[in-house]
């Protein structure tokens, strides 16, 4: 019952948008954040520049190739960029002071929308002998590149487990795309990866090297523990047979989720601009990134975890709190809610009935 209960949420901080005070001046520049090359942020943040004017009137957009969320945090609050690509668990740590690696103070960030559900991916040789998170020790391991974020999810599932990610596997610090080109050479056995799905550089390495590649799955004791020592960061996660070719089964991970941000300042004019633009014309975005042609503000604001919806954008409320009132999102939330109520054991009578007293005005 995910959906019913954000939109609860959602709803219940509907009074925060009486504080929303008086914004600063459009600024006619907005620079978006992104990735590194190889990933979905990069090419994404690209579309969206080529995009946004064309329906945001006034106001030019371009994009900053970057190493990540942490370095887009940076960026941010320097003022060089004004929205970025970022996992909510950055934005809920910024906001309390808990991300000393980017600023050793609180910083009011908000998140705009929710992406996607970004499963973590550890790609393994299959002559590795790697049938498990402790298989990893000792082996030839690319975690990323310093700074970026699959260095930090390798950091937070090594060290859950007790290994030394500079002592106890044969480090290297490769980015996606040369960590597929590596894999594929035989000159390391493993590396970690957390992205969109399909990752495009994936999908080529998967349909080039067959099946000497495969992706380790994370075993429930072991996602269970990783979770309680890294609280808010991960939620269960998966990778459907078929995300990738030659995947003839689910493999079992951690995710985390995928957010637009901005500063607290980002003029509400510009988000209530922004947000139709990119739910409108989602079908233009599908071209780099095939979730965007699925994604709805009801996805995206369910996606989010209680906590970093405390941190939506006032605007950005204000808007999810409109979108969901209307027949289309009303009819998307009724197929979820009355999937799962019957899931659950419920007769369909009964879930029905509490939808539309839910609906109700």
């Amino acid at each position: 019952m995910k959906t019913a209960q954000r939109i609860l949420i959602l709803l219940s901080m509907a009074a925060l948008l009486l504080a929303c005070s008086a914004q600063p001046k459009t600024s006619s520049a907005i620079v978006i954040a992104s990735a590194s090359k190889g990933g979905v942020w990069n090419p994404l943040a690209k579309e969206m520049a080529r995009i946004l004017p064309q329906y945001v009137p006034g106001i030019s957009f371009s994009d900053q190739e970057t190493l990540g969320s942490l370095d887009n945090l940076k960026l941010l609050i320097s003022g060089k960029v004004q929205m970025i690509f970022a996992h909510d668990y950055h934005v809920a740590r910024i906001n309390q002071g808990l991300l000393t690696s980017v600023s050793a103070n609180k910083v009011p960030v908000k998140i705009l929308m929710g992406l996607y559900d970004q499963p973590l991916q550890i790609v393994v040789r299959s002559d590795a002998g790697i049938n498990s998170l402790a298989d990893l020790k000792g082996k030839r391991v690319s975690t990323g590149v310093p700074g970026g974020c699959a260095e930090e999810m390798a950091g937070f599932v090594l060290t859950t487990l007790g290994m030394d990610i500079d002592k106890d596997i044969q480090r290297q610090k490769l980015d996606v795309i040369p960590s597929a080109a590596a894999i594929k050479d035989n000159q390391i056995d493993a590396f970690f990866w957390t992205g969109a799905l399909p990752t495009a550089t994936l999908t080529k390495l998967f349909t080039e090297a067959g099946s000497t590649v495969s992706l380790l799955s994370i075993d429930a004791a072991s996602a269970d523990l990783i979770m309680k020592n890294n609280p808010g960061v991960y939620h269960p996660s998966s990778i459907p047979a078929g995300g990738y070719p030659g995947l003839d089964k689910n493999v079992e991970t951690l995710g985390i989720t995928a957010v637009i941000a901005s500063l607290d300042s980002f003029p509400a004019e510009m988000v209530a601009q922004v947000l139709p633009a990119i739910f409108d014309h989602r079908q233009e975005l599908a071209g780099v990134w095939g979730g965007a042609a699925n994604l709805s503000p009801v996805q995206s604001s369910n996606m989010l975890s209680d906590e970093a919806t405390g941190y939506l954008h006032p605007a950005a409320m204000s808007y999810f709190l409109r979108s969901l009132r209307t027949p289309e999102a009303q009819k998307e939330i009724g197929q979820v809610w009355i999937s799962k109520c019957m899931e659950a054991g419920h007769e369909g009578s009964m879930c029905a009935d509490a939808l539309l007293e839910f609906l109700a005005p």
